[in-house]
């Protein structure tokens, strides 16, 4: 509390601003009184002393200054002198890469290292957490109260503007399911190309037709050595067991003598099992809000691969989670889409999406604090 601005000024009361006993003995000349005087010299009356007070006050306009304890001298630091903070109107202060925008003082001080007296932080501005980043990146907390101070006290906080925590990332979108399994049939011709003709030792492959002028016709098929088919009609192709029989290229004969030879082939069906195609990524979830940046919508998944014959096309993969707003919890991402079915067994369902990162805090550890709050506050303390 200051001194009073009119009126008797005592130097009892400037041993209470002081922090001092009442009755304690007192000098002008004394360097406190004159540093709160504001006159490091020469001559000096208690009506200097109108209005004034022993509170150690600057403004903090810079996010560069990441610490309260960096504002003052360690000795004041240390001290039991009331030490404030004031971030004015117009001033954000934040940080894109820190995981707050503000912290008490240097953690690995401890409380040892933390202030002595009362301390505490008036803010008019806006304290602004980092957004977190895209794939569920955790938003930055506005103001880290790591330590009490060294006697125990709390950090006081006057919030007359804003302290807001960064939102979270989206979530990564979901996998999408992999298509149905197909199957298809298909010709195995032997040989894969042209014909069998071979009889140079026994009968071997080939096809022997004949006929004895117009009355008499006959035919004789072979493969292998053995004798698969005769009959007294020609026919271009015969059905045996798992395997049709094809009459090939003639190789020799004609009219005059009434006989001709020709090479055989066969073919069969055959089955065969395709895979499904693989689901698409999911999406990119989209950054949190935060300092210095807007969040964003997550990114649409990619398209399932194509399967093989007959096979489903694999899903999509789900779109990515929209970021947090300012402390919100990212968006969790979607789910892949079922892939397609194929004509042998239905697509497969895609997988979940990532949860959203969590949003920072407005205000960390509360026990270490005392609020007092008059204007806004984004985020959970």
């Amino acid at each position: 509390m200051a001194l009073p601005s009119s009126g008797d000024i005592t130097l009892a009361m400037v041993n209470v601003e002081l922090g001092r006993s009442a009755s304690a003995p007192l000098s002008l000349n004394d360097p406190d009184v004159r540093e709160m005087a504001g006159r490091p010299s020469g001559q000096i009356s208690l009506s200097d002393l109108r209005g004034k007070s022993w509170e150690k006050v600057v403004n903090l306009t810079s996010s560069s200054d990441d610490r309260l304890d960096k504002l003052f001298t360690s000795d004041v630091w240390a001290s039991d002198r009331p030490k404030r903070v004031i971030i004015p109107s117009g001033v954000e202060i934040g940080s894109t890469s820190r995981n707050y925008a503000i912290s008490t003082g240097l953690t690995s001080g401890g409380q040892a290292g933390s202030f002595g007296g009362q301390l505490t932080l008036e803010n008019h501005g806006i304290i602004s957490g980092r957004g977190g980043a895209a794939n569920s990146g955790a938003g930055g907390d506005a103001i880290y109260s790591n330590v009490p101070g060294r006697n125990g006290q709390k950090l006081r906080i006057e919030n007359y503007g804003t302290i807001r925590s960064g939102g979270g990332g989206g979530g990564v979108g979901g996998k999408g399911g992999a298509g149905g399994g197909g199957s298809h049939t298909y010709t195995v011709r032997d040989p894969a190309t042209g014909d069998y003709y071979d009889k140079t030792t026994g009968n071997r492959w080939h096809v022997f037709q004949g006929s004895h002028g117009d009355d008499y016709f006959f035919t004789y098929w072979y493969w292998d050595d053995e004798s698969i088919f005769s009959d007294t009609e020609w026919t271009s192709s015969i059905i045996k067991g798992a395997y049709t029989y094809h009459r090939g290229t003639l190789r020799s004969g004609n009219d005059v003598s009434g006989y001709w030879y020709y090479g055989i082939y066969r073919t069969s069906s055959a089955s065969a099992n395709t895979n499904g195609g693989a689901g698409g990524n999911g999406g990119a979830g989209g950054r949190g809000q935060g300092y210095g940046q807007s969040r964003h919508s997550g990114s649409g998944g990619a398209a399932g691969a194509a399967g093989g014959t007959n096979a489903g096309k694999g899903g999509t993969g789900g779109t990515g989670g929209t970021g947090g707003t300012w402390g919100a919890n990212g968006a969790k991402g979607n789910t892949g889409a079922t892939g397609a079915n194929g004509n042998r067994t239905n697509g497969y369902g895609g997988a979940a999406g990532a949860n959203g990162g969590a949003a920072g805090k407005a205000i960390t550890n509360m026990s270490y604090v005392t609020l007092v709050n008059h204007g806004t506050i984004q985020g959970a303390y």
